[in-house]
């Protein structure tokens, strides 16, 4: 199971999400960030969590804001394998 995510200033809830996700039944074989131009350190607290649990991952990075729409849509052409969840992190606090 490879599990993708959307992010953009997620860095307040990021560790928890891998965190959580390394918890589960099933592990994941890999999870990969989809990060949209983020101005904190969303990507540098994701990697680290993912090292700290042993989870392979990788990152795509928007080389600017696109907003949740388009970041979605490069996500699922990203993602077309049947095996992929797609967990959506939100922006609230």
């Amino acid at each position: 199971m490879i599990i993708h995510t959307p992010s953009f200033n997620e860095n307040h809830q990021i560790e928890d999400f891998v965190n959580q996700i390394a918890v589960q039944t099933k592990s994941p074989q890999k999870i990969v960030l989809h990060d949209d131009a983020s101005n904190d350190s969303t990507v540098q607290t994701f990697q680290k969590a993912c090292l700290a649990q042993g989870i392979q991952h990788q990152i795509h990075i928007s080389p600017r804001n696109t907003g949740l729409v388009r970041n979605l849509r490069k996500l699922l052409i990203t993602a077309s394998s049947q095996d992929q969840i797609f967990a959506l992190l939100s922006n609230h606090e």
